[in-house]
């Protein structure tokens, strides 16, 4: 039984290619049952952000598991063909899965590093996994100790420290145009955790006017509330769009929000004032050809790199102390795994040895009676120990992390005859 991750994110794709394969809150939970079936994974995990779509999974037959699952998101996502998911997608098995884990958790491997954002993410992906039926011992354990780690490397170092998130990159680049937000407007579209981030940071800096525009009103309602901001229902796209200077789009639709001729008709009524526009969503909401339209500059995630290079060569220090971390938590986690299975193991062989020596005590021992078959059991047991006594503390020794001792480990169990199976039936 192997644990994998098979993903894609913004290090390995394009940003048209990973909006073809991100599934948001809904959408994945409703998934996760098929993709598991599909793949025949023991357990799974399904990972969505803005930077990247991952699934965790533990299964015996990496190979089938892995065209499984590819299979069925192609089917999810018609837009996904097979030879671009090949080509983009990557797989990391056993230590290698889990330290990636750890590095998603801490941070590292964000597009902001060391944004605190996809902890909340990572736990809400286990918790639905988990009300799915997906999650056992293995990954429930994996799970739980990344989140752990990812608060722990937020504390004890300074990777997180001050404005870190994808959010603060629209700031950024809203400062970059503007010397002064006083007197300007920003228009949120969207309700959830990352248009709330980013409303409070653009309230924080000064800005005149801030406008929540959201499907469900009241869910903008709170938001706008807090901030002192007015909220408006999507029926109102072409209004708030004419008055705002700003436009900060993190929306989790499955379509364009905002079509190039809303954007073009409201440029013929805003005198010749520029537009920005930052889509921030996965997949894009705000149709690419927006940026095309005379006075309005369009920011999507795959224009943000320049700045996430900027925010990476500060936080050098602080990266190369957090990935030391997350080898010495791999390390942990893969400790904790070998001494599950090691135990596993030798419980199974001792088991069916002391079956046999009982099966074989009752076969050949009918005509002994009294005191010389107590004397014939107790030699038979104690032989049986003695026999066991190596096997058991070669196993024990085995360094499971390495590709070397996993090996061994097989071999033991094919040579006991010990199957996945059996070692999980050991656990209940």
């Amino acid at each position: 039984m192997s644990l994998v991750c098979l993903g894609m994110n913004h290090h390995s794709a394009p940003l048209a290619m990973l909006e073809t394969v991100s599934f948001n809150g809904g959408e994945m939970k409703e998934a996760l049952g098929g993709l598991r079936k599909k793949s025949a994974a023991k357990e799974l995990v399904g990972l969505s952000t803005c930077n990247r779509t991952e699934f965790y999974f533990v299964s015996s037959d990496v190979r089938a598991a892995q065209e499984g699952l590819l299979e069925r998101v192609c089917a999810l996502r018609p837009a996904a063909s097979w030879d671009a998911l090949r080509a983009h997608t990557y797989v990391h098995k056993n230590e290698r899965a889990a330290r990636h884990l750890f590095r998603v958790a801490a941070g590292v491997d964000s597009l902001m590093i060391g944004e605190a954002q996809i902890l909340g993410q990572l736990r809400r992906s286990y918790e639905m996994a988990v009300e799915e039926g997906c999650v056992g011992g293995l990954l429930n354990t994996l799970m739980i100790q990344a989140i752990s780690f990812g608060r722990r490397v937020r504390v004890e170092t300074d990777i997180g420290k001050g404005n870190v998130s994808v959010a603060s990159i629209a700031l950024k680049i809203v400062s970059d145009h503007a010397r002064s937000l006083e007197r300007k407007s920003l228009l949120i579209l969207g309700a959830g955790e990352a248009a709330q981030l980013a409303a409070r940071q653009f309230v924080k800096d000064g800005i005149g006017k801030l406008v929540v525009l959201n499907r469900t009103v009241a869910h903008a309602r709170a938001l706008g509330e807090e901030l002192g901001g007015e909220v408006l229902g999507v029926d109102s796209l072409h209004e708030a769009l004419r008055e705002a200077d700003f436009v900060v789009c993190t929306t989790a639709a499955p379509d364009y929000l905002v079509r190039v001729d809303a954007v073009r008709r409201a440029q013929q009524s805003r005198g010749g004032r520029p537009l920005v526009m930052i889509d921030l969503s996965m997949p894009r909401n705000l149709e690419p050809g927006c940026g095309e339209v005379e006075g309005v500059r369009l920011y999507a995630l795959e224009n943000l790199e320049e700045i996430a290079n900027e925010n990476k060569r500060q936080r050098r220090t602080e990266i190369a102390v957090v990935e030391r971390m997350a080898v010495n938590e791999t390390n942990s986690f893969m400790r904790w795994v070998q001494s599950v299975d090691t135990k596993r193991l030798i419980a199974v062989i001792r088991r069916r040895a002391q079956e046999q020596r009982v099966k074989q005590l009752d076969r050949h021992g009918r005509k002994i009676e009294g005191a010389e078959k107590e004397r014939i059991a107790k030699f038979s047991d104690s032989l049986l120990r003695s026999v066991l006594h190596d096997v058991t503390k070669n196993i024990k020794s085995l360094n499971l992390d390495s590709e070397t001792s996993l090996k061994e480990f097989e071999i033991i169990c094919r040579l006991f005859n010990v199957t996945r199976a059996d070692l999980e039936q050991e656990a209940r």
